[in-house]
């Protein structure tokens, strides 16, 4: 059974990025970075820890998050006297927008024939030896790389601001994770876009105009009646909690209709489909969000090819748990042998986290790109969703206005649509509602452009396969 680690004991660098990530998360914006003022702060996240797999106790994220405090205070005051300092800013990018300031694009970095910053981390623990830091601090700076007597740079953080606790495929060797272990780069630090490069009103009566088209949408072939859309991407990248957030904004409140994990493993375990009920006292829309269980790497974590297809055929029963053991088949109980159009996925939404894009294995690309091979061969439009954008860009967190206007996202965007071989075109960014209590209504706009944007290309399925009319029957009905 493990043992909770004492305040003094060495954190990796992935403990301590999980550690940031709660904190971010944190509603108690005064007390999460005041150790002392509030002990249940610290005991939640060394519970939130735990569920994680890392046994810190309460002291121990204390006497952290203090650490780290005061090294960020110094990396200011360092960088407004001198200028940036690689051995002592990393977490600064974490930990500036934590406390509200505009992340600085510091350390180290040479430029590519493209412009292109490529951040480059020292190669021993002696080259970020400094005051900010003991010979404990240095450990940690290195994480799971110390473990190794010369490190290489692509062995700890070079984007350490955007990286996952966790890897997305748990069964994969350190020796594999290495070998795929991709070249992170960062555009240079530029000034935000003058102007929105795509259009968005943000306004409630534009609010009140995309609930209406969603609210009063209707496939256009008559044998479905309600348009089917299916949710694909890897674990945590937030597919059930865009369902969960595009349900509240029709509630009026933040609800969490899709069960949501915060696991490294899929919270979701079967084919779940969501009904998006328009507002009190209206009739549900013609809307379904279909939910399943999230993709690993180069195998599909528990879900097969075979089964992703046979739910967008609509073979795969309501409830259906996936296990590559038992692929979806005849003798499934539940089984539809001959689905109709109702039954069947009408668009595919694949689901990438925005914060994880730079860190996702390589093989998972070719997962996508597999994918949407056969599922265009069934003639069906995929879109994608970009969610977490707010961890990638403050002032996005800040105010989700801006997210046409940061460059990042536009960045993070156009790496979304080559890891999943398509066009920018087909990629929308999303905020979900996740730490929230209360409705935005800017944020309100960008959900439910993301769902007009879906419909419009599962409309696209109803136009292509409504039924073919030869002219009127006659009275003998022929």
């Amino acid at each position: 059974m493990a043992t909770r680690k004492k305040s003094w004991e060495r954190w990796g660098d992935e403990e301590v990025s999980a550690l940031l990530s709660i904190c971010s998360e944190d509603e108690n914006q005064q007390l999460r970075l005041k150790p002392g003022h509030n002990s249940k702060v610290y005991e939640r996240y060394s519970v939130k820890l735990r569920e994680m797999g890392i046994f810190h106790d309460a002291s121990a994220c204390r006497d952290k998050m203090k650490k780290l405090k005061q090294d960020y205070k110094k990396t200011k005051d360092h960088n407004n006297k001198w200028g940036n300092d690689q051995k002592s800013s990393k977490w600064y990018d974490r930990l500036d927008a934590l406390l509200g300031h505009r992340p600085s694009f510091s350390g180290t970095a040479s430029t590519t024939n493209s412009g292109t910053l490529v951040w480059e981390a020292a190669e021993t623990k002696d080259s970020v030896a400094c005051e900010l830091y003991d010979d404990d601090e240095v450990g940690f700076s290195f994480g799971l790389a110390q473990a190794v007597k010369d490190p290489t740079p692509a062995a700890f953080a070079i984007a350490e601001d955007i990286i996952s606790p966790f890897t997305l495929c748990s069964n994969v060797s350190s020796t594999e994770k290495e070998k795929n272990t991709p070249t992170y780069t960062f555009p240079a630090p530029q000034p935000k876009l003058e102007s929105q490069w795509r259009e968005m009103e943000w306004t409630e009566e534009q609010k009140a105009s995309l609930m209406k088209t969603i609210s009063s949408y209707r496939p256009s072939c008559h044998e479905g009646t309600q348009a089917r859309v299916l949710l694909l991407g890897p674990v945590g990248s937030g597919k059930s909690s865009f369902i969960s957030s595009v349900q509240s904004v029709f509630n009026g409140r933040v609800t969490n209709r899709a069960m949501v994990g915060t696991s490294s493993t899929s919270f979701t375990k079967k084919l779940q489909s969501f009904n998006i009920h328009g507002q009190k006292g209206e009739d549900p829309t013609g809307l379904v969000l279909c939910d399943i269980v999230g993709l690993g790497g180069g195998e599909m974590t528990g879900l097969t090819l075979h089964d992703v297809l046979s739910v967008i055929k609509g073979h795969a029963p309501e409830g259906q748990k996936f296990s590559p053991d038992q692929p979806v088949g005849c003798e499934t109980v539940g089984y539809i042998k001959k689905p109709g159009l109702k039954d069947k996925i009408h668009c595919v939404a694949f689901v990438v986290d925005a914060s994880k894009i730079l860190t996702y294995p390589k093989d998972l690309s070719t997962t996508f790109r597999l994918l949407r091979k056969h599922i265009s061969d069934l003639d069906i439009h995929q879109v994608a969703l970009l969610t977490q954008i707010d961890l990638i860009c403050p002032e996005t967190a800040k105010d989700v206005t801006q997210v046409y206007k940061s460059r990042i996202i536009q960045d993070m965007m156009n790496k979304a649509g080559d890891l999943l071989g398509m066009s920018t075109s087909y990629v929308v960014p999303v905020k979900n509602y996740s730490s929230e209590l209360d409705l935005n209504v800017n944020n309100d706009v960008l959900l439910l452009r993301a769902v007009d944007h879906i419909l419009q290309y599962t409309d696209l399925y109803f136009q292509d396969n409504a039924p073919q009319h030869t002219g009127p029957k006659n009275d003998l009905g022929v």
